[in-house]
C-alpha cells in the first residue's frame, strides 16, 4: 500500500507540473496574440503657411504618410494617411505654443521668431480607420516654428519663409 500511495503523489505531482505547462503555454500564447507596442517616428510640418493644411510621415514598425489638418481650435490634428487615418490630441503642445508666441517676434530688429516646446501628444481614443482602427499611443514630440516675416514687424502679417515642424517619437499598438 506505501508503494500505491507514494506513485499516486507521483500522479498527482506529473498532473499537477502538467497544468502549469499548459497554463504557461497559454498564457504565453495569450500574450503572443495581442499586439506589440511599436516604435514609431512621427513628422508633421508646413512649410509657408499659418493654415490648417500640413503634410505627415510616419516611420518606424509603421510606415505611411499623407496630409494632416489640424482642428479650428488647433487641440486635433487628423492624419490622413494611405492606409487609414486617426486623430492626435495637440491640446498640451498648443497651449505651450500660443504661450510662446505671446512675445513674438523674438528678434523685433529683423522680425523673425524661433520656438520650440515639448510636450505629449496623445492618439485621441476611437478616432482610427482603415488600417489605423483601434490604434492607441503617444508621442514625446516637439512643436519647432522657425519664422521670418519681415517688416512691419505685426503678429498678424504674413510670413516671408516659415516652418512648423512637429516631431514625435513614441509607441503605438492597434
Amino acid at each position: 500500500m506505501h508503494e500505491i500511495s507514494l506513485t499516486g503523489r507521483r500522479l498527482v505531482a506529473v498532473l499537477i507540473l502538467a497544468t502549469l505547462i499548459v497554463v504557461a503555454s497559454l498564457s504565453a500564447i495569450a500574450a503572443g496574440a495581442s499586439t506589440p507596442k511599436r516604435t514609431e517616428h512621427l513628422t508633421v510640418f508646413a512649410v509657408n503657411t499659418d493654415g490648417p493644411k500640413f503634410v505627415a510621415i510616419m516611420s518606424g514598425d509603421i510606415a505611411d504618410y499623407g496630409p494632416a489638418a489640424s482642428s479650428q481650435d488647433n487641440t486635433e490634428l487628423t492624419l490622413h494617411l494611405t492606409k487609414g487615418t486617426f486623430k492626435l490630441n495637440l491640446a498640451i503642445l498648443d497651449a505651450k505654443l500660443v504661450a510662446e508666441t505671446a512675445r513674438e517676434p523674438l528678434y523685433s530688429a529683423n522680425c523673425s521668431d524661433y520656438f520650440k516646446v515639448k510636450g505629449s501628444v496623445t492618439i485621441v481614443a476611437d478616432s482610427g480607420t482603415g488600417a489605423y482602427r483601434q490604434i492607441v499611443g503617444t508621442f514625446d514630440s516637439s512643436i519647432t516654428v522657425n519664422e521670418d516675416q519681415g517688416p512691419p514687424c505685426k503678429h498678424a502679417s504674413t510670413p516671408f519663409r516659415q516652418i512648423l515642424v512637429l516631431d514625435g517619437v513614441g509607441n503605438v499598438s492597434k
